[in-house]
C-alpha cells in the first residue's frame, strides 16, 4: 500500500490549513515570493489560453487597426477577454507596447 498525499491532504483539511498558517508565520519572506511566482504563472496562463482561443476562433483582416497598412497582423488585446483585440502590424504592436510599458 502507498500513501497518497493528495488523498491525506484532502482527508485532513484543518490540519493542512494549520500546517499552512504555520508555514506563513515561520517564514513570511518565503511565502510572499512564492504567492508572487503563483499569481505570475496563473496570470500567464490565463493570457496564454485567451491568446489561443482568439486565434482559433477568429480570422484575420490582415489590416492595421492604426496605421491601415495591408501587411502581415498580429491580434493585440486590449484587455485579456478573448473578445476585446484588435489587428496590429508588427511595428505598431511594438509601438503599443512600448507605451503601455511606460505607464
Amino acid at each position: 500500500m502507498t500513501f497518497d498525499k493528495k488523498q491525506w491532504a484532502k482527508d485532513n483539511k484543518e490540519k493542512m490549513h494549520s500546517y499552512r498558517e504555520k508555514y506563513k508565520k515561520n517564514n513570511l519572506e518565503k511565502y510572499k515570493a512564492m504567492q508572487e511566482d503563483y499569481d505570475k504563472n496563473r496570470k500567464d496562463k490565463v493570457k496564454a489560453r485567451v491568446r489561443q482561443k482568439t486565434n482559433y476562433h477568429n480570422e484575420k483582416n490582415n489590416v492595421c487597426h492604426d496605421c491601415h497598412e495591408g501587411v502581415k497582423t498580429e491580434f493585440h488585446h486590449l484587455s485579456y477577454s478573448p473578445n476585446i483585440f484588435i489587428e496590429l502590424c508588427r511595428n505598431c504592436y511594438k509601438s503599443r507596447h512600448l507605451e503601455e510599458d511606460l505607464i
